[in-house]
């Protein structure tokens, strides 16, 4: 298991290494970064194996982050277990296509009904829909949680429906750390492209390159790391898995009673 481990943390050295030996002292840098791993966190978080900005970073990357939102030239939301992070555009169809907003025409209340999303949740979106781009300020009060004592709340249900990918942030309405707010608009509208991509995705496609591209920057994982940090079922990674490794595009590899799923370079290694 010790030879293992080290081998999957080495692969994975590997392939998120910068550059160079130095670290990332730039935001053109830092998305040079972000676009060639695909996936990234934007800090860590326990139980979410992913690459992090924050760990290779040596400069203000929360700075860097609102300099990527305002260009737009990579996703940045909560795709990961309602973890901040960036995703590669090319890969956001994919991910959009499995999310039960997909599934759904990207109807909310068809989403709260099935309880995907709370009805907090779905009253934020419904404002963000009918009066954004809206400050979050704004949008507090408009979703009656203006208050302090009402902050918590109010941050847990947006970035619930933030995960959901029904609203996005699409600028900041000031660099002033005094003045900070991001603009809030639905994803539809800032993101049609991808929701028209995603149309033509077949969903166990969609679910092949979420596996694949984390595989080949991870190295290995269970199915139930997978569906926990892409927020899908584990039957059905179990199910497209066994057919991905049927054709040799990821294999399997047991490890006392655990069964990973691993990329084809790290099993040549192996």
């Amino acid at each position: 298991m010790a030879d293992f481990t080290a081998a999957v943390a080495e692969f994975a050295r590997q392939r998120q290494a910068l550059a160079n030996s130095n670290r990332l002292r730039s935001s053109h840098e830092a998305l040079d970064y972000l676009l060639r791993l695909g996936y990234c966190l934007l800090s860590p978080k326990k139980g979410i194996a992913l690459p992090d900005l924050a760990a290779v970073s040596d400069g203000p990357f929360l700075r860097w982050k609102d300099s990527v939102i305002k260009r737009q030239e990579i996703y940045y939301g909560r795709p990961f277990h309602r973890r901040s992070g960036f995703v590669r555009f090319n890969l956001l169809p994919g991910l959009y296509a499995l999310s039960p907003t997909a599934a759904f025409g990207g109807d909310r209340f068809e989403l709260y009904k099935r309880r995907f999303i709370s009805a907090e949740a779905n009253r934020i979106a419904g404002i963000v829909f009918a009066k954004g781009p809206l400050p979050t300020r704004a949008l507090r009060r408009e979703s009656g949680m203006a208050g302090r004592q009402h902050r918590d709340r109010f941050l847990r249900r947006l970035a619930e429906v933030e995960s959901r990918f029904l609203i996005v942030k699409s600028g900041i309405t000031t660099i002033e750390a005094s003045h900070y707010s991001y603009l809030w608009e639905p994803f539809t509208g800032l993101y049609p492209h991808i929701v028209e991509q995603s149309q033509h995705i077949q969903i166990d496609a969609a679910a092949a390159q979420v596996i694949t591209t984390y595989l080949a920057l991870m190295g290995a994982a269970t199915t139930r790391q997978i569906a926990s940090i892409f927020t899908l079922n584990e039957a059905y990674v179990r199910k497209v898995a066994e057919e991905l490794a049927a054709g040799h595009e990821i294999a399997r590899f047991r490890v006392g009673r655990r069964n990973y799923l691993i990329s084809v370079e790290l099993k040549a290694l192996l």
